[in-house]
């Protein structure tokens, strides 16, 4: 009889550590599932934070055709490092294309929306302004961006290789107040690989797209130095 009670108390404690270690194990299954779906859902969501689709982005305000084509395909080779804050400096920018004059004079800048005269360093400032970087004004110098100017703490030196879309370009930007002679910004690359730029300039081109004066894309091989603005970080 004794041994007949062992034998079954033996079995029951077994099983109460079956169904206990079970029980034990769901639990811990169930809690790694639910982090582990927890942490995955906050990852993507702060993966997608800032995420830009091109599709998206407010192509219509440019008006002029040739230049909103020309620049939707450019916008297809922007990484992932194209934020949209980025894209907004860019297509602000844009939608002076066919409106702008350029202007070096007392009416060179201006913070309105359909401002119309600019030279190269106040069309850059309005479009930083207009996307809220206020404290990038309309009125700016190209020497405003260089070293030891009013906003070289604003815009970083960074290496050619590390430019992306939205950063800047300066023409003989390291040489001194007198030799800055021209900025825009990046906008990406063509098809042949050549850095694209918008800027404006009183010149006109037939290609990529036709300007008789003002701001305009293209290539332009004496921007050779970048600046990045802080603000973005």
């Amino acid at each position: 009889l004794i041994s007949a009670l062992s034998a079954v108390l033996v079995v029951d404690i077994i099983l109460l550590f079956v169904i206990v270690g079970g029980a034990g194990y769901a639990y811990l299954e169930y809690y790694q599932d639910e982090a582990g779906d927890s942490y995955s859902t906050e990852s993507k969501s702060a993966n997608s934070s800032g995420s830009l689709d091109i599709n998206n982005l407010d192509w219509n305000s440019i008006t002029d055709e040739k230049a909103r084509a020309y620049l939707q395909e450019l916008a297809k080779g922007w990484g992932s490092d194209v934020t949209p804050e980025r894209a907004k400096v860019i297509i602000l920018g844009a939608t002076r294309i066919g409106h702008s004059t350029y202007n070096n004079y007392g009416t060179r800048g201006g913070d309105s929306d359909d401002q119309y005269e600019f030279d190269c360093s106040s069309f850059v400032g309005w479009s930083f302004y207009k996307a809220g970087y206020t404290e990038v004004y309309p009125y700016t110098t190209t020497a405003s961006y260089n070293d030891s100017k009013e906003l070289a703490d604003k815009f970083e030196l960074i290496s050619a290789d590390q430019m992306i879309p939205g950063d800047i370009a300066l023409a003989n930007g390291g040489l001194g107040m007198f030799n800055d002679n021209h900025v825009g910004f990046y906008v990406g690359k063509n098809s042949d690989g050549e850095m694209m730029f918008m800027h404006c300039k009183s010149r006109t081109q037939d290609s990529p797209h036709p300007v008789t004066n003002g701001v305009r894309i293209s290539t332009y091989p004496s921007f050779t130095v970048f600046r990045r603005y802080t603000g973005w970080k």
